[in-house]
């Protein structure tokens, strides 16, 4: 019999930043070269929401596979009040990701 550890199939990005953030913002994530995610599939809260509904797509991101020291994903945020001022938060749910193995 061949045990096989699950993988995941979502990450969880939380953050709080320990300055105060007004709206408007631009953010830039790094992430490893090796990994593979669908982006039709990242929900969105507090700082990383986009200005409409909840999902972050290919349209409202620039994406760069030849940043360095990674590739990078880089969209406007601080789009509404819900998550910014003296302690600004974010959540990002992504899902469908695989990584080599």
């Amino acid at each position: 019999m061949l045990l096989e550890v699950a993988t995941s199939s979502q990450w969880t990005f939380f953050t709080r930043v320990p300055i105060p953030l007004q709206i408007g913002c631009w953010i830039k994530l790094y992430y490893p070269k090796d990994t593979k995610f669908t982006f039709e599939s990242i929900t969105a809260q507090g700082i990383f929401k986009p200005a409409q509904g909840s999902q972050l797509s290919v349209e409202n991101m620039e994406l760069n596979p030849l940043d360095s020291p990674s590739p990078s994903i880089k969209f406007r945020g601080c789009n509404s009040y819900n998550g910014i001022g003296l302690e600004p938060y974010g959540r990002m749910l992504v899902s469908e990701f695989t990584t080599p193995g």
